[in-house]
């Protein structure tokens, strides 16, 4: 279901950006405003896999999902979480998982493992998150990865990581 919202928002964004898709659309700073807010309150949504009720999984994922994530806690780490829903529902449906349910990363400490499991981190950011190891404060890893992503981008690689 959350796909479903999400799908529908996605595609009112591209409709909006084209013009609405006819010339009788004419789109206020009203409409934006909220289409932003709903897109950003989607985007909001990140559960923590060891703390989310399993209502909230359900909400997120679906009952056979949330069900096994619960069955499965704690999570020592995001690779772990990654590991048992790929071994359960595949690899690319656990990628997608990842984008809502996670078990934060404490990024002084983390293996590769676990920075490859957060969503869009390839073997470049890899390297660029432990090349400036150890982190002193949260402002630290924003300035240096700040350096490789835009603002979008780091601010939803901020949401997995833990000091």
């Amino acid at each position: 279901m959350n796909y479903l919202r999400t799908g529908l928002l996605a595609l009112a964004l591209l409709v909006a950006a084209c013009g609405g898709g006819g010339d009788s659309y004419e789109s206020s700073s009203e409409d934006d405003v909220a289409l932003v807010d709903a897109v950003s309150s989607q985007g909001e949504e990140l559960l923590d896999a060891n703390t989310a009720t399993e209502q909230a999984l359900q909400e997120t994922t679906s009952d056979a999902v949330a069900a096994h994530i619960a069955a499965h806690r704690p999570f020592a780490s995001l690779g772990e979480l990654y590991s048992v829903l790929a071994a359960e529902i595949g690899e690319e449906t656990a990628e997608e998982i990842l984008r809502t349910v996670f078990v934060p990363v404490e990024i002084n400490s983390a293996s590769d493992e676990d920075i490859l499991a957060i969503p869009g981190v390839g073997s470049r950011m890899l390297h660029e998150f432990k090349e400036y190891r150890p982190y002193e404060s949260m402002a630290q890893f924003e300035r240096e990865i700040g350096k490789y992503v835009d603002d979008e981008e780091l601010a939803r690689l901020v949401r997995y990581v833990t000091l």
